[in-house]
């Protein structure tokens, strides 16, 4: 199967958005974290959404809003960055998955045998509505670390780890010079065979793994047969494969 064809029938005319197509970003993608940076919103519907924003972070940016189909109130690339007033329904627990019982040390978790996850940052190219991990975005959380040291000697003195998960935030936001001495450090462990990088940014901002050639020589570098590096990417939406999504992958 050609998986560029499949793509393109699957994202039919959304794919000739100027802002998505194959071309090279004409200009850097802006991000947008207050409400008044988006004018398809009424007057209403921004004082009901900022309730919201006082509460959970907002951020997106111009690349991904412009696969947003603003004549539909419930278009999907909509819901999963654009604020609902329903986020304000008291309910449930803030840390969902109870990743606090695995912490083992800042930073890490440790819930499986053979993987440990590493959050490398607090920061996403857009934030999914549906986070799970909404409460790393708030002001008073310190679960990530900015200094891995402690984490890495977790790895190190528990040979039962093979797969280390880099998440977070989205470490593929951070820059190829500050995400490649992490990817260093780890492969510096003989027994870490798997690294995977969970991110969202081949939806969110393509552009960023298309027009970064030191990305593409780091994984060269750190990706072996023998020990691979595997990017985890998240898509929702057949409409965020455009063209360009496409070509990052």
């Amino acid at each position: 199967m050609n998986i560029k064809r499949y793509f393109r029938r699957a994202i039919g005319k959304n794919d000739q958005n100027a802002a998505g197509n194959g071309r090279k970003s004409p200009k850097p993608i802006k991000y947008l974290t207050k409400l008044a940076q988006i004018p398809q919103l009424s007057e209403a519907e921004r004082s009901d959404l900022e309730k919201v924003n006082e509460q959970f972070v907002f951020r997106t940016n111009d690349y991904y809003q412009s696969l947003i189909d603003w004549n539909d109130p419930d278009d999907p690339i909509r819901r999963i960055v654009m604020p609902d007033i329903q986020e304000l329904d008291d309910w449930g627990q803030l840390d969902a998955s109870n990743e606090e019982k695995y912490t083992k040390v800042k930073g890490l978790e440790h819930k499986y045998t053979s993987t440990a996850l590493l959050l490398v940052n607090e920061v996403c190219a857009a934030y999914c509505r549906f986070c799970f991990r909404k409460r790393l975005f708030m002001d008073e959380n310190d679960e990530v670390t900015k200094d891995i040291s402690e984490g890495l000697e977790y790895i190190r003195k528990h040979k039962e780890i093979t797969n280390v998960l880099l998440t977070g935030g989205d470490p593929m936001i951070m820059s190829t010079s500050k995400l490649e001495p992490i990817i260093k450090q780890i492969r510096e462990i003989d027994h870490v065979k798997i690294i995977r990088i969970g991110t969202k940014i081949p939806a969110f901002n393509p552009h960023k793994i298309v027009n970064d050639p030191s990305l593409h020589e780091m994984i060269k570098t750190y990706s072996k047969d023998e020990k691979k590096i595997y990017i985890m990417a998240h898509f929702n939406h057949p409409r965020e494969l455009t063209e360009i999504a496409v070509k990052g992958l």
